[in-house]
This record gives C-alpha cells, structure tokens and sequence, in this order.
C-alpha cells in the first residue's frame, strides 16, 4: 500500500483505565458500534480482574463453575462475539482491533502487528496458527475471536503476560473426556505465560510495543486516549 493511501486513513488508540470487565466490554460495544467513521482503523488496549468470559452462544452453567465463582468473587460476563470461555485476570493484556469490514487483510495484519510488538521490544518470536491463536515455541500465547456487522469487524483477544493457570481448573468445567484427556498440567504445557521468556514483561510495555507497530503498520500516529465509564456516559448523553 503507497504512504498516499496510509496517510489520508483515519486511526485511533484507546487505552482503559478500569479492570472492571462490564466497563471494559460496554467500552469495546461502544467504541466498535459508534465509530467516528466507518473507514477507521481503532486499537483499544485493556485488562480485567478475575473473571470467566464466555462466549455468545454459551451456557454458562456448562462452561463454568458458577457457584465457586461466585464465592470467591470472580466475574461471569458474556461477551458478543462467539469462541469459547476463557478465564482472565492481570496477568492478561487484552487488545481489540476495529476495522472496515471491507478490509479483507485486517486479521493478518493485525496478527502482523502483535508478532511485531512483540519481537521488536521484547525479542520474543511469535507466529499465527490458523485464524485465531498465537504461539511461541509451539505453546499459545495468545486466542482471538471475532465479530461483524455490515460496516464494520471487531478481531480481539489476549496476551498471555503471567496469568493464573490454576484458575483453568478451579473455574472453567470442561466435560468429563476433557478433564481426562487435557487436564490442568496438560493445559499447562500448551500454553505460555511470556513472563517466562522475558521476566520484566508488563501489561503496560507490551500496549506501549502494539501502540508502536500499530502506527508503524497504519504509517500514521495519534494521541493516546485513556478511557473509563464515564467517557462513554458523557458520549451517550450527548
């Protein structure tokens, strides 16, 4: 694409100040059903407390231990776009992208933009397998899902930075042939917290390197805009 074309695109970079993951996802609906322009190109960076987020078309009663989650107090949220449940805390970094729909080449871009991220400030080596995950040394790192409508796609997922992996076992209640076959340990071994390979890993460095490729990739920069509930209050009364 010649620097015409990427010069004259419009972007945006929200970060969220909350963990509260009901504001987080009624941020990313508002921000992915309320662009300021349908050609716009937003990168929105956020993280929750402990909660289980199950997909659109899921039981909560058959993904997750609900009544332990809710003596210890983790959040059950759904979210809008399909996949399945996954637990998140902290120890995640959570990136959503939105684009044109008509933008057949986003998700690979996007991909391109994170494996970026990360190489150049971190000097991890990431590639995508299939659609939706990423993995380093053949462990995941990271999980996608997606969401449509006739104008615009929402592509987003998380980065595994340090999060709780013992919670998969404690909230999450795969059926009986799961827990046999791919039981906590093995779950363990597929997966990879990044503080692994770089011990100084954090959420806030890692949004700083997706910032950095995110303009590197779009050939353009923008102001930072920290977000909370309130902003999207203010934006629903207007």
């Amino acid at each position: 694409m010649n620097s015409a074309v990427k010069a004259a695109r419009k972007i945006s970079v929200y970060r969220s100040t909350s963990a509260n993951p009901f504001v987080n996802l009624a941020i990313e609906s508002w921000l992915f059903s309320n662009p300021k322009d349908n050609d716009e190109y937003s990168l929105y960076l956020w993280r929750n407390g402990p909660s289980v987020i199950i997909g659109k078309h899921q039981s909560a009663w058959r993904e997750c231990n609900v009544q332990k989650m809710e003596d210890e107090k983790v959040n059950l949220v759904r979210r809008g776009s399909g996949g399945g449940a996954v637990y998140q805390d902290l120890g995640n970094s959570i990136f959503s992208f939105l684009s044109p729909r008509s933008d057949t080449e986003s998700i690979k871009r996007n991909n391109s933009i994170l494996i970026d991220a990360l190489q150049s400030k971190y000097n991890i080596n990431a590639v995508p397998t299939g659609r939706n995950d990423l993995h380093v040394e053949e462990r995941k790192i990271s999980g996608a899902a997606f969401r449509n409508t006739k104008d615009r796609s929402l592509h987003h997922g998380t980065l595994l930075l340090n999060v709780d992996m013992s919670a998969l076992g404690n909230y999450l209640t795969p059926n009986k042939l799961k827990l046999q076959s791919k039981g906590v340990a093995s779950v363990e071994s597929h997966v990879l917290n990044l503080v692994e390979k770089e011990p100084n890993i954090t959420h806030e460095g890692v949004g700083e390197a997706i910032t950095a490729s995110f303009f590197k990739s779009h050939g353009i920069s923008c102001d930072t805009i920290d977000v909370h509930e309130d902003v999207v209050m203010k934006e629903q009364d207007h």
